[in-house]
């Protein structure tokens, strides 16, 4: 019945400031366990053979999730000798573009396909980015990704990023 009528069980539960991560997981556990045993008959539990908790992503979390989607990318660029440079800027706004409070960072592996890998495809297509090459992802004054072939006298190069 319960099921039937869409009854929410599952809740984020605020940070309490004053509550370490591990103290408020406790209580995260302790309070889904009391919903679901107040939602649903003994019997049925029993047959549940597990019961997952997850937390929400942190944004350095969803950071290094980008730069393992970012990886793939770049072993795909290997073949054309093509170097990505992506800026603390731009990973900043792919993990925050890329997370969704509902799904995690599951749009982020669509957004890097639109906004890095279609372009970096278009680029190379039209002789943007040749062979050799090294490609600045960065994000504008008006909050935009951009791609930019790197000039080689250009000192950001020696600056490392991700």
């Amino acid at each position: 019945d319960t099921i039937k009528r869409g009854v929410q069980l599952g809740f984020n539960v605020p940070l309490d400031e004053e509550k370490s991560e591990q103290e408020a997981y406790q209580d995260l556990v302790k309070n889904v366990t009391d919903q679901l045993r107040r939602a649903f008959r003994p019997e049925f539990l029993n047959r549940v053979d597990a019961t997952i908790f997850f937390r929400s992503l942190t944004r350095e979390e969803t950071k290094r999730i980008v730069d393992l989607e970012l990886n793939k990318v770049r072993e795909r660029l290997i073949e054309h000798a093509i170097t990505l440079d992506v800026t603390e800027a731009a990973r900043g706004w792919l993990a925050d573009k890329g997370y969704d409070p509902e799904f995690g960072a599951r749009p982020l592996r669509r957004l890097i396909q639109n906004e890095i890998e279609d372009r970096l495809s278009d680029g190379i297509l039209s002789g943007e980015f040749s062979i050799g090459c090294v490609v600045r992802v960065d994000v504008n004054e008006d909050g935009e990704l951009v791609l930019s072939p790197v000039e080689e006298n250009d000192e950001a190069l020696e600056t490392p990023s991700v």
